[in-house]
């Protein structure tokens, strides 16, 4: 892995779950089809960082340019989606090790990092990243010297400041 030019500072990394099948009945992800990122109007995926199912991990949107992967909180928030639908799967062996060196390569990366949460500890209507892999990240935010949850996340200077008006 290696991260694209520019530096960002960021607080969170977010994990989340692809659940759009192929023909197959699995869920793909591969740096040439972004799966699901169409279905939402976005000209390309909004994630910064992928890993199939085979636990190969793409960098999927350059680091420097913000995520598209949760609503009303994407700034300062590094996106990490797996493949699969962990509502009803487990994470396999080879996702979850690559999940913890993606997580531990943007800790030592982006030192201002403090907290893992999933989609849904953003968004508590949503069931992304499923339960069988939210269920894994407290102990990976552990192992990590992360906090669970989004108490780390801060609202861009721009969003945080009143206008004067």
């Amino acid at each position: 892995m290696h991260h694209s030019g520019g530096h960002s500072t960021f607080d969170n990394i977010r994990a989340g779950h692809m659940c759009t099948p192929n023909p197959t009945g699995k869920s793909t992800l591969t740096p040439t089809a972004p799966c699901d990122s169409y279905r939402y109007g976005l000209a390309d995926i909004g994630y910064h960082y992928g890993i199939t199912e085979n636990g190969d991990v793409y960098q999927l949107r350059p680091i420097n340019v913000r995520g598209a992967h949760v609503g009303g909180a994407n700034t300062g928030t590094v996106g990490v989606v797996l493949a699969g639908n962990f509502r009803e799967e487990t994470v396999s062996s080879v996702q979850l090790n690559a999940l913890r060196n993606v997580v531990g390569f943007l800790k030592t990366s982006y030192p201002s990092i403090t907290h893992l949460a999933g989609h849904r500890d953003f968004d508590t209507s949503n069931t992304c990243p499923g339960d069988h892999l939210l269920e894994l990240l407290p102990s990976i935010a552990v192992e990590y010297n992360l906090t669970y949850g989004t108490g780390g996340y801060k609202l861009p200077d721009y969003l945080s400041t009143p206008t004067p008006h």
